[in-house]
């Protein structure tokens, strides 16, 4: 269930906290370069690390969603750029393997979008269709199951509620702590950037 949150408070204690976690994390880490290709050709996709049934022993990455035209985001007369496709795939990239492996196609196409994991399940929010308009659909994969499930939808009362909270927008930044899902951030439906 989506519930509206402070986000000033929110960015600031994230900030903080994840500087202190990437200082450790770095001191652990053996950075290599590896090229691998997707089974499909993609432009503003989201790609989100889960951790496996072992924890990051064997955690994965999941690709969604994205610009699939032959020719990607094409730019027109008014000096914007425009996809002419967009896909509901999800593919699973095993970093160990050097492989991917297409998943069960996601409930709704969508791109410009974000994607949230806590605990087993990776949830998509927001984002945009091919008409442009905003996905208020929560799409929710559950990696034990292997299925997808919409769980509801973000209000769509014209990207920001009476209160100031943002509902839905596409181009927006998205993290889970526990069991909540953050977001900050975005395109309205003008492509007016929201500052908070």
């Amino acid at each position: 269930m989506y519930n509206p949150v402070t986000i000033v408070l929110c960015i600031s204690w994230f900030m903080l906290s994840s500087h202190v976690a990437n200082s450790e994390l770095i001191e652990k880490l053996t950075w290599s370069w590896n090229t691998v290709k997707m089974n499909y050709k993609a432009a503003d996709v989201i790609a989100t690390y889960m951790k496996g049934p072992n924890g990051d022993e064997d955690g994965f990455i999941i690709i969604t969603g994205g610009c699939d035209h032959v020719d990607g985001n094409v730019g027109a007369d008014d000096g914007n750029f425009y996809c002419g496709s967009i896909t509901d795939k999800a593919l699973k990239f095993d970093p160990f393997g050097n492989s991917f492996s297409e998943l069960e196609a996601a409930p709704h196409k969508r791109y410009r979008h974000s994607a949230v994991a806590i605990g087993k399940k990776l949830y998509l929010i927001g984002g945009r269709d091919l008409q442009d308009n905003f996905v208020e659909e929560i799409d929710v994969y559950d990696t034990e199951t292997e299925k997808w499930r919409t769980a509801g939808k973000l209000p769509n009362d014209k990207s920001v509620d009476l209160k100031g909270n943002i509902t839905v927008t596409s181009d927006l930044a998205a993290w889970g702590y526990e069991d909540h899902i953050y977001v900050a951030g975005g395109y309205s439906t003008d492509y007016t950037s929201f500052g908070t």
